[in-house]
């Protein structure tokens, strides 16, 4: 198609160049008195002119031209390039992390503090990991009490599981010297001391609480602004207790993919409890009985809230303080 409009073009320029030639040539041949000299002469010095013509008018318009090119390019690209920018600035938002977090042995700064940000005005909040060791003791150190807390964890009474956390484990410095039925022993202690801190915390929110045998990879973080994951097997993180941790916006592709994958995951749990402000300490044995397999005390659960002030003080202090 364009060439056929190329070629019509071109034959439409040429019939009208050799109708004008023809017809001046017919209209130089009326007049009798011109001599054929005088006819070439006259040739000659509009051709002359002709050629002064262009190369004046070559000169001016190239300068226009070549402006207005230079114009037009410029207002392309900068359309292109506004574009470009627009969906990279989207892609980025969609796909790319918004904050990330190097691996430590001690508590990052950056991290806790925007978290506690992201907490101070959500309305929920969603912890998935091997132990809640650390929620009851942050949620107490915000100065906002969201509305929901639903927390997902290791079911107690699933020592593969568990093995496979102490696993994890191992590489950590304070682990060295310890066997892995130790390790495993440790971090069901860490949740029973959890249950017991997140049941102590009923009376500011409802908490929600599924067991689950949770493969341990990651940890995330959720609140109504960004979701934060702790990638257990970053390369960086395997030696370290605080594993490197990336956060992701609201409406980034991984937030939608965890925020509904969460909801199902509470949707469907059988394995699960809910602790609000009518459920008694009686109901707190009862349910730690049944989760865990093993007769449990009141005196055990006494240990285990004292354990747990205890194992949390350096946590609380840092909070307080940061």
């Amino acid at each position: 198609m364009q060439s056929w409009r190329t070629s019509a073009a071109r034959f439409a320029f040429l019939f009208a160049a050799a109708l004008a030639l023809a017809g001046g040539v017919l209209l130089t041949l009326q007049d009798k008195n011109m001599t054929s000299a005088a006819i070439m002469s006259s040739i000659g010095l509009n051709l002359v002119a002709s050629v002064v013509f262009a190369l004046i008018f070559s000169f001016f318009s190239s300068e226009k031209q070549e402006a207005a090119l230079k114009e037009n390019l410029n207002e392309q690209f900068g359309v292109l390039s506004d574009a470009l920018l627009d969906r990279m600035s989207d892609a980025n938002r969609i796909f790319l992390p918004s904050g990330r977090y190097p691996a430590t042995d001690t508590f990052d700064d950056d991290f806790n503090r925007h978290l506690n940000q992201s907490l101070a005005t959500t309305t929920s909040y969603v912890f998935r990991g091997p132990s809640a060791r650390f929620v009851a003791a942050r949620l107490s150190h915000v100065h906002h009490n969201p509305g929901s807390v639903r927390v997902s964890m290791l079911a107690p009474d699933n020592p593969s599981a568990l093995y496979q956390r102490a696993a994890d484990r191992r590489l950590w410095p304070s682990s060295v010297g310890k066997t892995s039925s130790r390790l495993s022993e440790e971090i069901l202690t860490e949740i029973l001391m959890s249950i017991v801190s997140l049941f102590d915390y009923r009376h500011v929110c409802p908490i929600d609480i599924i067991y689950s045998a949770d493969p341990s990879v990651y940890r995330m973080e959720m609140t109504d602004d960004s979701v934060y994951i702790s990638w257990y097997h970053a390369n960086s993180s395997l030696e370290k207790q605080m594993p490197e941790s990336l956060r992701f916006p609201k409406g980034s592709f991984l937030y939608s993919i965890l925020d509904l994958e969460t909801k199902r995951l509470f949707e469907l749990s059988e394995n699960r409890v809910r602790f609000d402000s009518t459920k008694d300490e009686a109901f707190l044995i009862t349910h730690m009985q049944t989760i865990s397999g093993r007769a449990i005390t009141e005196e055990d659960v006494a240990v285990w809230r004292a354990e747990y002030r205890n194992y949390t003080l350096g946590f609380s202090d840092y909070l307080r303080n940061l």
